[in-house]
């Protein structure tokens, strides 16, 4: 109970932080894109879990400064695993961006976020279909015209059921990443 009440606690205060305008002008009003992913667990003893999937997001710029912007994000996610287990997995997960340099080209970012997902996966290392999922990445983005750029990225993902279940190993996963981004 006490992680459920902390983790609704931090998703208000990353609601509330939405709702706070820009502070400069010359950054977007909102974002949206998608990306195409694949990632493959690196800690399951028996064989690899991989799998593919889209991503789908919304960004909301909170705050820019002369050389970076940090950006609320929330991504849906649909993807299937296979291999070690086959299944589906569904994932709505807030998260915080920062891009450097987002004026220019090339724009370098960190990201992490961590959020609810489902899976359709009976391993005993995740014991539960409800868990969460949790991030922590980097990429970049190439802008190809002024609302509009092509992203690639690494992710180190983690997904749990948070000690909701006795069975709680987790798989955790390298991913990689490639997709567009317009923004309006």
């Amino acid at each position: 109970m006490h992680l459920i009440r902390g983790l609704l606690s931090c998703l208000l205060f990353l609601a509330m932080l939405a709702a706070c305008p820009a502070r400069a002008q010359s950054s977007p009003a909102w974002e949206t894109g998608f990306d195409f992913f694949f990632h493959q667990s690196i800690d399951i003893d028996r064989r690899d879990l991989r799998g593919a999937g889209l991503l789908c997001h919304w960004d909301r710029p909170l705050w820019t400064g002369r050389w970076y912007r940090l950006d609320l994000r929330l991504e849906f996610s649909a993807g299937g695993m296979n291999n070690y287990a086959d299944g589906l997995e569904l994932g709505l997960v807030p998260g915080l961006r920062t891009y450097f340099y987002p004026g220019g080209s090339w724009q370098p970012f960190l990201e992490a976020g961590v959020g609810p997902s489902y899976n359709t996966m009976d391993i005993p290392e995740l014991g539960t279909g409800f868990n969460f999922l949790s991030y922590g990445g980097l990429g970049l983005r190439l802008r190809l015209t002024a609302a509009t750029g092509l992203e690639i990225g690494y992710r180190l993902r983690h997904v749990s059921n948070a000690g909701l279940d006795d069975h709680n190993h987790g798989v955790t996963s390298h991913q990689c990443q490639a997709g567009l981004a317009w923004e309006f």
